[in-house]
């Protein structure tokens, strides 16, 4: 299955893996995820959905969800990142004549302008 981030509203940490299942079980949606890699502290949640339709299900009628976003790849570097993220190919076709921007967000710390387009 494909892999998705959760990003988590930063209020009621006790209640959003309860959410994220309750949901899951009233929209019918299959959810993986480590119980384990969820660190209170963080917005951030690495799942498994089946597809982007399956996670858009989900985000509708959350509180705690701000958003489930599309997992393509990580790295310390964008070096790395790229390297990862070049080799799903079929992924790219979706998007070859479309605009799309970049949007930096940071947690735990601001950024600069200068550094979010570094």
């Amino acid at each position: 299955m494909p892999k998705f981030i959760v990003y988590f509203a930063q209020l009621h940490e006790d209640f959003r893996l309860p959410e994220l299942d309750a949901l899951s079980k009233l929209e019918n949606v299959r959810v993986e995820y480590d119980p384990r890699s969820y660190i209170r502290s963080s917005p951030f949640l690495v799942v498994e959905i089946s597809s982007s339709e399956q996670a858009a299900k989900l985000v509708r009628r959350a509180i705690l969800i701000r958003s489930i976003i599309e997992y393509w790849g990580s790295g310390r570097t964008y070096s790395d990142v790229y390297s990862e993220v070049k080799h799903e190919q079929e992924r790219w076709a979706l998007y070859k004549t479309s605009s799309f921007k970049f949007t930096v967000d940071a947690f735990g710390k601001s950024l600069t302008q200068e550094e979010k387009v570094r």
